[in-house]
């Protein structure tokens, strides 16, 4: 029969066993299981922890078994998968840290190529990669905009402390402005009447020229009219007489026809002359032949009316 301390140990013994198979269950890790291990060396593993699946085209074939620092290499990563028998891992195969939804899971995917190259054995070592999840693409995208959204930020706040040290200036130039139109109210009330008045004025003004400019049109017009009539009238009949006497002489009508178009006109009046020519050659030659008598006649005359007067 069992005494009381042997009962306890085995107690305590199952209760270890149970405990530690329990624990590793929730893990994720099965410790009877004949699976193989690989490890993948990374430069970091955000948010990857024990028991995050292992995938193959998003089909999981294992687990992360554990996560161990290499503080000799430099603080790299050493991660430790779990994986299927039935999977096969070659020398090309590469290993890649993914997001395994929007929340920021992490899993390892395999690319295992199907390139004829070598398989490898158990426990051998990959250098694992990391692919930019989404958070990294939106804040790697984001940089740029946050940054120009700094700058245009800084812009706005040196434009504000601008304004902030011109708002002074603004201020007493409007309490100024205002002071100056209180004062000059008065002054600017008669100016604003002058200008309506003489606004007033000048449209009656147009009015007047308005009128004036339909009568002086009206009157320019019948002037026109009138004195444009009367003119072409005279101007025809001018034209019309002056052809009437053109045609005359061309027809050889009258003394100006008969000397441009008779030779018998210009022939005696060539005649005439040269008779003219010869009688004053005479005249001058012999001018008692021509003159005497009148001269004696004349002084005979006067000689007798003399003689009765005297007696």
């Amino acid at each position: 029969m069992l005494t009381k301390e042997v009962k306890v140990g085995l107690f305590t013994l199952i209760s270890g066993l149970i405990l530690y198979f329990g624990f590793n269950y929730l893990k994720g890790i099965n410790p009877l299981s004949t699976k193989q291990t690989y490890s993948v060396i990374f430069d970091r593993v955000t948010g990857l922890q024990s028991s995050n699946p292992v995938v193959i085209n998003g089909y999981p074939v294992g687990k992360v078994f554990e996560i161990n620092l290499l503080q000799d290499q430099g603080n790299k990563l050493e991660v430790i998968m779990e994986i299927k028998d039935e999977v096969k891992l070659n020398k090309n195969t590469s290993v890649v840290l993914i997001d395994q939804d929007v929340l920021g899971g992490k899993a390892i995917e395999l690319h295992i190529p199907n390139d004829g190259s070598p398989v490898v054995d158990m426990g051998a070592q990959f250098i694992g990669t990391i692919k930019p999840g989404l958070v990294e693409d939106l804040q790697l995208k984001a940089e740029p905009a946050i940054s120009k959204a700094a700058s245009v930020i800084d812009s706005l706040q040196i434009m504000i402390s601008i304004l902030n040290s011109t708002m002074p200036h603004v201020k007493n130039t409007i309490v100024q402005t205002e002071e100056l139109v209180k004062e000059n109210r008065v002054h600017i009330r008669e100016t604003m009447i002058n200008v309506k008045n003489m606004s007033g004025n000048l449209t009656k003004t147009q009015e007047n020229l308005d009128q004036l400019l339909v009568k002086m049109s009206v009157i320019a017009d019948s002037l026109n009219d009138a004195n444009l009539k009367s003119t072409l009238l005279a101007a025809n009949k001018s034209v019309i007489e002056m052809k009437e006497i053109l045609e005359g002489i061309n027809n050889g009508e009258g003394s100006i026809g008969q000397l441009v178009k008779s030779d018998e006109l210009h022939t005696e009046m060539v005649q005439t002359l040269q008779d003219l020519d010869s009688l004053f050659v005479d005249l001058k030659a012999n001018p008692a032949r021509y003159v005497h008598f009148s001269v004696f006649e004349k002084n005979k005359q006067k000689k007798k009316k003399k003689k009765k007067d005297k007696e």
